[in-house]
């Protein structure tokens, strides 16, 4: 408990995609457990947030860097990614909401 939620989800989301017998449903493993540890840890922007679709987007970045923890177990560039991919989608969802806002007054 005493980490933060972005670091213990991106841990988990990498490490299991690390893991090769299951290597079909991996992603799909991955996404929940990081879904379920940023819900469990009050960080989930009520459901709104979706960071799969940049994670798919980036696939071989992905691959890339999930490869790089199999060989020397350093996570600095696996938090890097992973926090700028929350960031991205925060953000995005932060305009989306803003325009939303000001539609709804020009609607009224």
């Amino acid at each position: 408990r005493e980490e933060h939620p972005v670091v213990v989800a991106a841990i988990t989301k990498f490490t299991i995609l690390n893991i090769s017998p299951i290597d079909q449903f991996n992603n799909w493993i991955s996404s929940l457990l990081c879904k379920l540890v940023l819900n469990t840890r009050n960080y989930s922007f009520k459901n709104w947030l979706s960071l799969e679709d940049s994670f798919y987007k980036d696939r071989d970045e992905i691959d890339l860097l999930t490869s790089e923890i199999g060989v020397n177990s350093d996570y600095t560039q696996v938090l890097e990614y992973f926090s700028e991919q929350l960031a991205d989608r925060a953000l995005n969802l932060a305009e989306q909401v803003k325009l939303l806002a000001k539609d709804t007054k020009v609607a009224k």
